[in-house]
């Protein structure tokens, strides 16, 4: 097939643009060195008063994540050009659509990046928000193309070589040191590391994919797999490229990567606690009051009562009825049934021998 049949065919699926414009970002993107090198160098002027290389490295921190995250997205947006460039998908100074907004929405944060790190510089104690989110992340419904695929491949290996790069002149700077090195700095150390290889891991399979790419055995769900996973690669090594000057800010990135709380606590109105009850777990009843504490004397009185109620059921029990009455009348041979007496005197002297009792118990 021609290249006018294939500028065609690319053009009409995922349509063309110039990229005028982009390049003009670009052309912008130049003062990204110069002001890298003025940090480097007020990192050396502190290190040259006698502070410790992590304390200054820290102290430009913010104006360091900045300025090294713009020149990332600069690096993605140069790589998705050349790819196009050479593959010459859409023709000479054209680009896809997707392609083209993609390298258009990261040349955004190049002055507003570069003008913050110029702000972080000169007052170094503001503390800003870190890490920055790598993105947008632009998709198209019409698909993705394998040259915009294999631009993403460039970008993320070129930004694995800047992050290890930068990593290394730290761990250089740390070792030159004739200090004894803090523990969190060499956990630190570590950590970024590890950031480094997973990020290397997603680059790795979407390059296997893109293999298949280029054999042709793939299919537009691939290729879309395929920018995903180096697009998981770029947001690894932008994150660790940030934070290289700054121990200790790993645990404000892995809780900012939280996406869904495990748990979260909603305050309803006092209205709507009903409604709530009504479809979630009800209120266990409240508990019933402890009695309070029986003291010997109570038990005493309780337990005469007690005495004295048998006896009158005895008495109740042992009077005659209407018919043994009559019938003691008539045969003149019964006598009238006994009655249980207590006197005072015995109720008294069982009533103290009980609260004696009680009394030794209780002590």
């Amino acid at each position: 097939m021609s290249q006018w049949l294939q500028h065609l065919v690319a053009g009409a699926k995922y349509g063309s643009v110039s990229d005028a414009t982009i390049q003009g970002y670009l052309r912008s993107a130049s003062q990204i060195e110069t002001v890298w090198q003025q940090l480097d160098e007020k990192v050396d002027d502190l290190l040259l008063g006698g502070m410790a290389p992590w304390e200054a490295h820290a102290s430009m921190g913010y104006a360091l994540a900045y300025v090294r995250a713009c020149r990332l997205d600069v690096i993605f947006a140069q790589e998705l050009l050349k790819a196009s460039a050479v593959n010459k998908e859409t023709g000479a100074g054209k680009i896809a659509r997707l392609t083209y907004n993609q390298a258009l929405a990261l040349c955004e944060h190049i002055e507003p990046y570069l003008e913050e790190s110029l702000k972080a510089s000169a007052n170094p104690q503001v503390a800003r928000r870190l890490p920055l989110d790598f993105g947008p992340h632009i998709t198209d419904q019409q698909g993705v193309s394998s040259v915009h695929v294999q631009g993403c491949m460039l970008a993320a290996e070129a930004a694995k070589s800047w992050t290890e790069g930068v990593l290394a002149k730290y761990e250089l700077a740390m070792n030159a040191a004739k200090l004894l090195i803090p523990q969190v700095v060499t956990d630190h150390i570590k950590k970024m590391h590890a950031g480094i290889e997973l990020g290397n891991f997603h680059l790795r399979t979407g390059v296997d994919l893109i293999g298949q790419l280029s054999q042709g055995q793939t299919t537009e769900a691939l290729a879309i797999k395929a920018e995903g996973m180096l697009w998981e690669a770029m947001e690894g090594f932008y994150q660790t490229i940030q934070l290289v000057a700054m121990p200790g800010a790993f645990g404000i990135a892995a809780r900012k990567q939280t996406a869904i709380p495990a748990r979260e606590e909603v305050n309803l109105p006092r209205e709507r606690e009903h409604e709530q009850e009504s479809h979630g777990r009800r209120p266990l009843p409240p508990s019933l009051p402890t009695p309070p504490r029986r003291t010997p004397e109570q038990n005493a009185l309780d337990l005469l009562g007690d005495i004295t109620a048998v006896s009158q059921n005895q008495e109740e029990r042992q009077k005659p009825s209407p018919g043994d009455v009559l019938e003691g009348i008539v045969s003149k041979t019964e006598a009238p049934p006994k009655k249980t007496e207590h006197s005072v005197e015995e109720t008294m002297d069982l009533l103290s021998d009980i609260m004696g009792k009680q009394e030794e118990k209780h002590e």
